[in-house]
């Protein structure tokens, strides 16, 4: 009963104290429409779950071609042309200054815009400066803490998951191998850098990290490489859910299935199945929810909330979540929720009781 006057008090107020017109935000996929991009796809259906929970107008902008970087950049013609302007715009920052261009040109089209998901590079940080110093215009940063998902996935992959994790006992050290994502990647730097402070603190033999270009190909491939370069390996490290397939695949192939242990990043519904079947032992991620996250931020903005007062900033990491096969039920069951969440509820805006914003990438607990 409690649930649902609350749910009827929200509705009301949506429709009282929304703006006369709703908002306009266009959001800047970095995928093709017709290309099935894991990750991607699950951060737009959460995005455009929680779009409509707020009546807001989201439109996605997808890339005309696979990994073409440049195409952020092309895609500020056809905001430029769009009448009326959206209202905020939505992206993703990519390495190689693509989305300092993407600013600039925000600027002068005086758009207010969101950074979600990545990170900007390391070597880049300086260029940009931080939201609202050198782009008045970009409003601030949501995304995934890259360096506690590389750390906590390695302190996890240390532990065994199960009785029949036999990994830690045939070696009585862990002996690592770990295969990164492509070098011109953030994201894999940071989770690579997490790793680094595990293997510095403890009893973690780092055998080799290797770059690869984030493919289920390459991740097969160099996976068998490096177990035969290092044949005592008992755990395997991956960047990315795509390479993780890969060296499971290569596992098998070796029939050393028994005795090594991997992990990776990434909550998707194929990481959720290889944990149920066996083929993985630890997955951290949940990272997709930052662009709906975002979107409530940004309707809180548009409604004089600014999250900049609120949350006393506007650059905000949220740490990965863990699921281990012997948790699976019951964590997997917490995250899609996500499914069933009212992003309305997350509204400082609508909700006069929240004094901050939520910040997890798992939704809150339900009644």
């Amino acid at each position: 009963m409690k649930t649902c006057c609350v749910s009827i008090l929200i509705a009301i107020a949506t429709i009282l104290c929304a703006p006369a017109q709703a908002l306009n935000i266009v959001y800047l996929s970095p995928c093709k429409q017709t290309t099935q991009c894991t990750y991607w796809t699950q951060v737009q259906a959460h995005m455009q779950k929680a779009a409509n929970d707020l009546h807001v107008n989201l439109s996605i902008l997808y890339d005309q071609h696979d990994d073409n970087f440049r195409e952020q950049i092309a895609k500020m013609r056809q905001i430029e042309a769009m009448s009326p302007k959206p209202d905020y715009v939505i992206f993703t920052p990519l390495p190689g200054l693509i989305s300092y261009k993407t600013l600039v040109k925000l600027e002068s089209l005086k758009i207010p815009s969101l950074m979600i998901s990545g990170e900007i590079p390391p070597n880049e940080v300086d260029s940009y400066k931080k939201p609202r110093e050198k782009f008045k215009y970009w409003l601030g940063h949501i995304f995934g803490n890259n360096v506690q998902a590389g750390r906590r996935l390695m302190e996890a992959l240390q532990t065994p998951q199960n009785e029949s994790d036999t990994y830690s006992d045939t070696y009585s050290d862990t002996y690592v191998v770990a295969l990164a994502g492509s070098k011109q990647h953030s994201e894999s730097e940071n989770r690579i850098a997490g790793l680094k402070q595990v293997v510095a603190a403890g009893n973690t033999h780092l055998q080799q990290i290797i770059p690869t270009d984030w493919t289920e190909t390459d991740g097969f491939y160099k996976t068998t490489k490096l177990l035969t370069r290092f044949p005592n390996t008992n755990v395997i490290w991956t960047a990315g859910h795509r390479i993780a397939k890969g060296s499971a695949s290569a596992i098998e192939a070796l029939g050393r299935q028994s005795n090594i242990s991997i992990g990776t990043v990434n909550f998707t519904p194929q990481t959720f199945a290889a944990l149920q079947a066996g083929e993985l032992h630890v997955v951290v991620g949940g990272h997709s929810v930052t662009g709906a996250l975002g979107l409530v931020l940004l309707f809180d903005h548009a409604n004089k909330r600014d999250f900049a007062e609120i949350d006393n900033g506007v650059q905000f990491p949220l740490d990965f979540g863990l699921i281990t096969r012997d948790k699976l039920d019951e964590t997997l069951l917490h995250f899609k929720a996500w499914r069933r969440q009212d992003f309305s509820s997350l509204s400082v805006f609508l909700n006069l009781q929240r004094t901050k914003h939520y910040f997890n990438v798992f939704p809150p607990k339900e009644d």
